[in-house]
């Protein structure tokens, strides 16, 4: 059928470009109205302003589109398509028939297969001769005139075959072409005064409000049954009955876009209220309920219920228990709910039904259910505990979940049919009830929501949802390739073994969305669908926490002094710093007005054994406590703006903490933990700013303190004078990391701006080695690899990771193949279980590297921050904290057991 449109339109086409170019091209009015000359039987038809743009729109601005056509079987239409598009972008195509109406009308033919015919409007002054005529002029076509009329003609490829035979009839104003001729006299009874589409229900008004330009479509609702019997192979189906049900019509116009298709418009129905039985008609609201989901939703709905008094109320027409419980309830429960379809687990394959009901006394409601089960419990003799679950992710959170003998409640509460599921488990959010078949499901809802992890904080929710109308009275939306199973029951065996067959290209429909108001005899709405290229999977995370912006900076393990559990300290890239529980709730907040530069610091200031976080911006010093306050005169103006990063150093670890700070006016600052100035300390004057640490080393019982500017490498005392002279001048490599060897007797090492490493003993003397050639831009670290005693050299340059052993033979190169890389950074798991870290910016991964070269199991891992390592829980592994995508915090527990 494909090839057929195909050569049906070029043939048209072919003809039409001469004859428009040679008739006056003044005459644009239509002398006829192309809908009138649609037979009547039509489920469906496209009405386009433009034919070139159309094709245009769908083949260059959708990427949906384009999946499409790569898929298998469609070979054939994706060359016919092409043919046809590169045929109307012709110059002298585009410029005579861009501007013409054209309508494309689907029927069925004998067969019962769809049938094109294609209808487009001609100046008034184009008669049937001058078509024939140009048509038989063109050699590559033969033409013959069909017996017994004068205006209808047969045309196929003189080198082709009969099988891609059309037809075209002229009428004044309009050419009528089809590869069914019983297409043709169809529209020919039409145009003479027979049934035509403008007679179906509602056509008429809706083709009298559509806008003049642009592209839509119309759906023909009675005329869809037998579309329906192929699309699920069935004669009787659940679909042909309620497509059938609405009785009208509908109209949508077409938008067309990168990521999608939206179809926005109206539906003309004998009763809107049996389209959403128990729904509420002529009212609109901002919907809540589906915000409460949880960001793995595969599917949901949400309806806006009728309004409903007591007197007569459908929950109490029943004797079952559930009823007697939803009669109860419904005074307190809102006017919204939401049915959802997820899995119980994050990535499970088993889906749970749940539903979110909006309450106007949570409380209230809690009462009634918590009584009602006690009831229960009493008058069966059954002990409480046992079906009571409770949701228990830190120690300051702790929500009953009930399994309750009342299945079918939101079926009750809502008064719709096929809401009756067995949803008997029970539990309380903030301000909504969820019930479900489920209890793992529910506890699912409850901690997503406490991490933030809902869908209206999922990016690609949000895509689609902004191109949805803001307020309804309905809303739905569905994963197409997570739902195959429910489809499998609606859709032919036929088309589900297509979908199977294409699974990797309809994955990459991320979503599908509707939203519509019934009212009256009318239905407004908006179906959207959006496409992405790349499909993410599933992280792999323990869990993921949103913020409210993207993480910045290596994240904090800081101890809780109260109950000994870690947490974590972040901050976002709109200054607010976070404190995040072991279970990934957000503890507190804080604006701190400036980016941390540096690292963060746990100190104990009071010396009471209570913890806190210290920092220090560009120019600031700040220090929170574990409530998310400032400790006293916090924050504290720095003498002059910061340079580099701020260090903080216990000397004889009586917590009297000293804090080092290069400012901008080339002069290294000391502080105590109260931000004063120490007294005693000479501001050490640099010849440059300092922008690395500066460093604190005890060796032998003295203090040395070093400090860099890159063009000069200084050993301090306490007081800022210099301890050690060395024998030249030591230059630093900016990303060099400054360390203390483990050698006998130790010394500092680092590495020079061409990679030379360097070993300044505490005496004065200076050797060095040259391990390979090294841009300005390396970063180094010295870290014990292997946990044999000696220090390893560790390299990042161009794009590679260098190890070389403490022999200085090199152990391994790792290419990662861009140099958009931060790190090394150390960690240790045991004794000799110890990797190199890396992130991969331009790739957004992260890397752990042993000392082989070999990624650690599991890595690299998803991730959009540099990152740390630490152990969370007491119960021992470790956890990795990065940033996530669209503003999340990742926590990914790792399978590396630390055990010596």
């Amino acid at each position: 059928m494909a090839r057929r449109i195909v050569i049906l339109t070029i043939v048209l086409l072919a003809g039409l470009v001469t004859l428009f170019v040679y008739i006056y091209k003044g005459h644009r009015n239509m002398l006829a109205d192309p809908f009138e000359v649609v037979p009547a039987g039509a489920p469906f038809l496209i009405e386009t302003g433009s034919l070139p743009a159309l094709f245009n729109a769908v083949a260059e601005n959708n990427q949906l589109f384009r999946e499409l056509v790569k898929t298998g079987g469609m070979e054939k239409f994706t060359a016919g398509f092409n043919a046809v598009r590169a045929f109307l972008n012709r110059p002298e195509v585009t410029g005579t028939i861009e501007n013409r109406k054209a309508l494309v009308s689907f029927h069925y033919n004998r067969d019962g297969k769809l049938a094109p015919l294609l209808i487009l409007t001609l100046p008034p002054d184009a008669g049937f001769r001058e078509v024939e005529s140009l048509l038989r002029s063109k050699d590559e076509l033969v033409v013959t005139r069909l017996k017994g009329t004068g205006r209808k003609m047969k045309i196929w490829p003189a080198r082709g075959s009969l099988k891609d035979t059309v037809y075209l009839a002229w009428s004044p104003g309009l050419i009528i072409c089809s590869p069914s001729e019983d297409l043709i006299a169809m529209a020919e009874d039409a145009a003479a005064g027979g049934m035509n589409i403008r007679q179906a229900k509602g056509m008429d008004r809706l083709i009298a409000t559509a806008g003049k330009e642009g592209d839509r479509i119309y759906v023909i609702f009675s005329n869809t049954g037998r579309l329906s019997e192929i699309i699920t192979g069935k004669t009787d189906n659940d679909l042909k009955k309620f497509i059938q049900e609405m009785s009208g019509s509908a109209c949508f116009d077409i938008f067309i876009n990168e990521q999608g298709y939206v179809l926005g418009g109206y539906a003309h129905t004998g009763d809107s209220s049996r389209i959403m039985p128990g729904g509420r008609a002529d009212s609109e609201v901002s919907f809540s309920t589906y915000g409460y989901l949880p960001a793995g939703v595969s599917m949901f709905e949400t309806i806006l219920l009728k309004e409903q008094t007591t007197e007569n109320n459908a929950v109490k027409d029943s004797l079952e228990p559930v009823a007697d419980v939803a009669a109860k309830l419904k005074p307190y429960t809102g006017h919204e709910f939401t049915r959802a379809r997820l899995s119980a687990e994050k990535g499970g394959k088993e889906k749970s039904t749940l539903f979110i009901w909006s309450l106007s006394n949570k409380d209230a409601a809690e009462r009634v259910v918590y009584e009602e089960f006690k009831n229960w419990i009493r008058d069966n003799n059954l002990k409480e505990n046992d079906f009571i679950a409770w949701f228990e992710p830190d120690d300051q959170i702790k929500v009953p979940v009930f399994s309750t003998p009342f299945p079918r409640l939101s079926g009750k509460l809502s008064g719709i049919l096929r809401m009756s599921v067995a949803d008997s488990v029970i539990a309380f959010g903030d301000d909504f009830m969820i019930t479900s078949d489920n209890r793992e499901a529910v506890m699912r809802v409850l901690y997503d929501n406490i991490l933030h992890r809902t869908i209206i904080n999922d990016l690609e929710f949000r895509n689609l949802e902004s191109t949805l109308p803001s307020r309804a009275g309905y809303f739905s939306w569905l994963v197409p390739a997570a739902n195959l199973d429910i489809l499998g029951g609606i859709l032919s065996d036929t088309l589900i073994r297509k979908l199977n067959d294409n699974i990797v290209s309809l994955k990459k429909i991320s979503c599908a969305g509707l939203r519509f108001v019934p009212s009256n005899e009318m239905i407004y709405g908006t179906v959207s669908i959006r496409f992405v290229e790349n499909v993410s999977d599933d992280t792999g995370t323990e869990w993921e926490t949103k913020l409210d912006g993207m993480v910045t900076g290596r994240p904090f393990f800081f101890v809780n002094h109260n109950t000994g559990a870690k947490e974590i300290v972040v901050q976002d890239n709109k200054n607010n710093l976070y404190l995040v529980n072991a279970a990934g709730r957000i503890l507190w907040k804080v604006n701190v007005n400036e980016a941390v530069n540096g690292s963060f610091f746990m100190i104990d200031y009071y010396r009471n054994g209570k913890n806190q976080i210290f920092f220090a911006g560009r120019e600031y010093l700040h220090l929170i406590d574990r409530n998310g306050n400032y400790v006293e005169r916090f924050p504290v103006k720095l003498r002059a703006p910061a340079s580099g990063p701020a260090t903080l150093y216990d000397y004889d670890k009586n917590l009297d903490y000293r804090i080092f700070v290069p400012g901008n006016d080339k002069l290294v600052y000391l502080y105590d933990k109260a931000g004063n100035v120490v007294k005693g300390w000479k501001p050490f004057k640099t010849s440059a700013p300092v922008t690395t640490e500066v460093k604190y080393f005890r060796v032998s019982g003295k203090d040395y303190i070093v400090v860099t500017d890159g063009g000069s490498l200084n050993i301090l005392d306490r007081t800022g004078n210099i301890r050690v002279k060395t024998a030249k001048n030591i230059l630093t490599a900016a990303k060099s990391e400054i360390r203390l060897t483990n050698g006998v007797p130790p010394s500092i090492v680092c590495t020079a701006p061409d990679g030379t490493v360097q070993f300044i003993s505490f005496d004065g003397t200076v050797s060095t080695a040259t391990l390979g050639e090294f841009s300005a831009g390396h970063a180094f670290d010295y870290f014990d690899m292997d946990g044999d005693g000696y220090g390893e050299f560790i390299f990042i340059d161009k794009g590679k990771l260098y190890l070389y052993s403490h022999d200085r033979t090199g152990k391994f190169v790792r290419d990662f193949g861009t140099e958009s890389l931060a790190g090394p950074w150390s960690f240790v798991f045991s004794a000799t279980d110890r990797m190199a870290g890396v992130f991969n910016r331009q790739t957004s991964q992260i890397f752990l590297i042993d000392r082989n070269g070999n990624d650690a199991g599991g890595f690299p891992l998803k991730g959009f921050s540099p990152f740390s390592v630490g152990m969370l829980s007491a119960r021992g592994g470790f956890n990795l904290i990065t940033g996530g995508s669209d503003n999340f915090l990742y926590n990914y527990k790792l399978d590396i057991t630390g055990k010596k």
